[in-house]
C-alpha cells in the first residue's frame, strides 16, 4: 500500500517565487522612474551643495562686528591682552551713546568712553602695572595711568574719543618689575563701524537655494519630456 505524500504546510516557496517575480517585473517596468527619482534627488543635493559652499566660505572669511566677549581660559578671545603669562581683558563702554553695549576691537561712535581692564587671575594684583592708550600711527598718548599695584583686579579709565577723532588706537598694558618692563598691546578702532555681512550672506544663501530648486525642476521637466516622447521610426 503506497503512502500518500502530504504537502508541507510550511512550504511557501511557490508564493515567494510568485511575489518575487512580480517584484522583478515591477522594478523592470518602473526602473526608469526609480532611476529618474534618484538622479533628480541627487542632482538637487549636488546643486545645493555646490552653490552653498562659496557662501559658507564667505561667511567664515568676511569680517563681522566684534563685541567684547569674555572667553574662558584657553578660548580665543579678541578682547584679551596677554602680558607674558598673564591675561587682561579689555572692554569699552559708551553709556551716553549706546547704553548697555560693550566693545573692544571696534568702538563705533566717538564720545565719552569708559575703559575697563580686568585682570584674569590673581597674580597681576601683586605686580606693578601701567596702562596707556595711544592714537596711531602718531603714537600720541591720550590716556595714562602710572605703574602701581591694584588689589581689586580692575582698572577704570575715561577717554572722550571725540577730542581725538576716528582712527586706530592701541591699548597698552605694561608690567614694571625691578626696573624692567614687559609690554603688550591691543589694537582697536574708534569712530569706524565695521560692516556686518550676515544679512547679505543669508539673502545670497536663499537665492542660491531658490536657484538650485529652479534648476532641479527644469531638469526634471526636460528629462520627463524626453522619456515621454517616443522615438520616431524612419
Amino acid at each position: 500500500m503506497k503512502k500518500k505524500l502530504l504537502p508541507s504546510a510550511l512550504d511557501f516557496s511557490p508564493l515567494i517565487n510568485f511575489k518575487f517575480s512580480i517584484l522583478i517585473d515591477l522594478i523592470e517596468t518602473k526602473k526608469h522612474s526609480i532611476i529618474f527619482v534618484f538622479l533628480t534627488f541627487y542632482g538637487c543635493l549636488s546643486y545645493v551643495f555646490k552653490l552653498t559652499i562659496p557662501f559658507l566660505v564667505f561667511a567664515v572669511l568676511l569680517p563681522t562686528s566684534v563685541s567684547a566677549h569674555r572667553g574662558a581660559i584657553g578660548e580665543i578671545d579678541d578682547c584679551r591682552i596677554r602680558v607674558g603669562s598673564e591675561r587682561v581683558h579689555f572692554t569699552a563702554y559708551t553709556p551716553t551713546l549706546t547704553p548697555g553695549k560693550e566693545y573692544c576691537k571696534t568702538i563705533p561712535q566717538l564720545g565719552p568712553t569708559n575703559l575697563v581692564f580686568d585682570y584674569e587671575g590673581k597674580e597681576l594684583r601683586n605686580l606693578t602695572v601701567e596702562f596707556e592708550i595711544t592714537k596711531e600711527p602718531e603714537g600720541t598718548r591720550i590716556f595714562y595711568q602710572e605703574p602701581k599695584t591694584n588689589k581689586t583686579g580692575t582698572v577704570n579709565g575715561l577717554v572722550d574719543f571725540s577730542q581725538y577723532g576716528a582712527g586706530d588706537y592701541l591699548a597698552h598694558v605694561t608690567i614694571v618689575h625691578n626696573g624692567e618692563k614687559l609690554d603688550a598691546h591691543l589694537p582697536f578702532k574708534a569712530g569706524i563701524e565695521e560692516k556686518s555681512y550676515t544679512g547679505l550672506i543669508k539673502i545670497a544663501f536663499f537665492i542660491a537655494l531658490f536657484l538650485a530648486i529652479f534648476l532641479m525642476i527644469r531638469k526634471a521637466k526636460t528629462s520627463d519630456a524626453k522619456v515621454a516622447t517616443p522615438p520616431h521610426d524612419e
